[in-house]
């Protein structure tokens, strides 16, 4: 299972003073030429009479179809900025032949190599003709320049090179050169050289940001009453510097599952031109999983744009990556076709009396969710529901009964019967007919609130049907599942987040989980009698730790230990498991959680969490 640090924790940053004027660029310390008094007219007499009109300044755009193209525009010196901090840290300086100078602003190392442009030979861009590629090589790095920095990664001294996607842009003042480094692995580059000072090697520095200085004075006009996607380069007070992209999609599978989705390659639009885009003061940011990009000085990430009719952003949304440079715009239903006992899902085929034994007839299938459901046959009073996983490509769960319901898309709000008996999806009973009747039917209200459960007596079918009204099951454990779903899919994907944030409160920290599925987990515990419980962190920069010692409370009011442990930070999405006894009665454990950046304290009694269901989750 793939690890899922994910951040993002949003600093509000707009004013409404400042959101006043649509897409008008903010001059950088100076009149913006608002009406600051009382209206005065010029006399005739000290009118000055009207110059020749001077042509509007250009807005000079950036050619990049081809490497020559681009290494004209690059030939100068850039600044490599850290994307959280805007710092500066280190120079490039390239020449029109390819050649570049990479220097350390620390202590003024230098290292020389060269970048050459191609157009790629994978993709949706291939073959168009121009390049959307990098090749990055530097030489003779001497083996002692990064061995006493943070998570230094050792290498053989000499020539190294990585490769990638690239994105120009040209905005008012500022030229900026997007690089990402693509493939299965990182590289010495990426892990050491481009990484910024004092932070440890992650997956976020694979992506750089150069810039710097032009002498454009006007940028190219905002799109208004338009939905598009575009790279964001840069924030500035009150918004953000967008470059619009091209966007070419095609059908994709996802790796190891061959899950179809509908691709997406981003371009750079052919002028490269970025501007200045301000976001109303309600703009909505729901569906942005990594927030903390709307306050970082850089946040080099690809958004899906929403303006009004006067170029203001209403909405912004983070695109979900998918694989490489590649994002998943939208989900496809997969190719589905049943031979007999045979399913064919995909490329991929099943045979269901190895899956559902001892299915003989396949009677139906259906897509709910991320699921695909196939329902099998036994006997007259007997049938099977395969539950197929779309995010992790295979068979997750048989479930034996008949007449399988759920709720809207959801199949883990899902009842089905058996004899005299209705479970929950968890495989919990729900309902308990007389030994002498048989359920023939259940049914959800229209509201979902309750059951509607037909019986009859039993080995009769028709004629005596009784039907008993009763509550819906009260799901306490949907929480778990909607992150289940977040967890396997499409690291990041910030609708399954959403899916998962809506149902628990706002002002929460962390989410909680005693003993979840395997499917998070991994493997069962059963060892020692210990229990697995997972916390997720809600915001970025989350405190947790786990204190041992009677849990009691103190003067205050507040439960306290008395032992501290170990404290982990955690950040938004991401998880970590602890092994640890949960007692039925007095606690000997207690979660201290604390996230600064939004000045929350949380703790939980490690206890169980309800004594009348089987409540396996809660947010504190």
């Amino acid at each position: 299972m793939r690890s899922c640090v994910l951040r993002g924790a949003f600093v509000p940053f707009l004013t409404a003073a400042l959101l006043l004027g649509g897409c008008t660029k903010t001059d950088k310390g100076g009149d913006r030429g608002q009406y600051d008094g009382e209206e005065t007219t010029p006399t005739p007499e000290t009118t000055p009479a009207d110059p020749d009109p001077e042509p509007a300044p250009e807005c000079h755009p950036v050619e990049n179809a081809t490497e020559a193209d681009v290494l004209r525009f690059l030939a100068g010196e850039w600044k490599l900025a850290d994307k959280m901090s805007g710092k500066d840290y280190a120079a490039l300086s390239f020449s029109e032949n390819g050649e570049l100078r990479y220097e350390r602003l620390s202590d003024g190392l230098q290292i020389s190599g060269n970048i050459s442009f191609q157009d790629g030979d994978y993709g949706f861009l291939a073959g168009d003709g121009r390049v959307d590629r990098f090749s990055l090589t530097l030489n003779d790095i001497p083996e002692e320049a990064f061995a006493d920095s943070p998570g230094y990664v050792a290498f053989t001294a000499g020539d190294v090179s990585t490769s990638g996607v690239f994105y120009l842009g040209r905005s008012e003042g500022e030229d900026y050169l997007y690089l990402q480094e693509v493939g299965n692995g990182s590289t010495f580059i990426s892990e050491n050289v481009f990484r910024p000072e004092n932070t440890e090697p992650g997956n976020g520095f694979r992506v750089w940001l150069l810039h710097r200085e032009n002498e454009e004075e006007t940028e190219a006009e905002c799109r208004k009453d338009s939905i598009f996607y575009a790279l964001g380069f840069a924030t500035e007070e009150g918004g953000m510097v967008l470059e619009p992209v091209e966007e070419h999609s095609g059908l994709s599978m996802a790796d190891y599952t061959d899950y179809p989705y509908l691709s997406c390659e981003f371009a750079s639009a052919a002028d490269g031109l970025a501007s200045h885009y301000e976001l109303a003061p309600d703009c909505d940011t729901v569906r942005v999983f990594y927030e903390n990009c709307l306050s970082n000085p850089y946040p080099c990430r690809f958004y899906e744009v929403v303006t009004d009719k006067t170029g203001l952003v209403t909405a912004l949304s983070d695109v979900t990556s998918a694989m490489y440079s590649d994002y998943m715009i939208a989900r496809e239903d997969p190719e589905v076709s049943i031979d007999g006992l045979k399913v064919t899902i995909g490329y991929r085929e099943y045979d269901m009396t190895e899956i559902a034994p001892p299915t003989n007839a396949i009677l139906s299938w259906t897509r709910v969710g991320d699921y695909l459901v196939f329902e099998g046959h036994i006997n007259p009073n007997l049938g099977t529901y395969s539950l197929y996983d779309l995010q992790k490509g295979e068979f997750e769960q048989v479930l034996y009964g008949y007449d399988l319901t759920w709720q809207g898309n959801d199949i883990t709000r899902s009842v089905y019967a058996d004899g005299t008996k209705v479970f929950d999806y968890e495989g919990h009973v729900v309902y308990e007919t007389d030994q002498d009747r048989q359920i023939i039917g259940v049914e959800f209200s229209g509201d979902y609130k309750e059951l509607y459960v037909s019986t009859c007596p039993l080995g009769e079918f028709d004629g005596d049907v009784d039907t008993v009204v009763t509550d819906a099951p009260a799901w306490d454990n949907l929480p778990m599942y909607a992150y289940l779903t977040y967890w396997k899919g499409f690291q990041g994907n910030p609708l399954n987040w959403l899916d998962f944030r809506e149902l628990g409160p706002d002002d929460v920290s962390v989410f909680i989980m005693v003993d979840p599925p395997v499917e998070i987990y991994g493997e069962e515990i059963e060892k020692n009698a210990l229990n697995s419980v997972a916390v997720v962190a809600l915001q970025d920069n989350t405190l947790i730790r786990f204190d041992k010692g009677t849990v009691a409370p103190d003067e205050s009011g507040m439960e306290s230990v008395t032992q501290e442990g170990t404290t982990y930070t955690l950040m938004k999405g991401q998880m970590m498991f602890f092994e640890i006894t949960v007692p039925e009665g007095l606690s000997q454990y207690g979660l201290q959680v604390e996230v600064p950046d939004e000045g929350k304290t949380a703790f939980w009694a490690v206890a169980t969490m309800s004594g009348m269901t089987d409540q396996r989750c809660c947010f504190r």
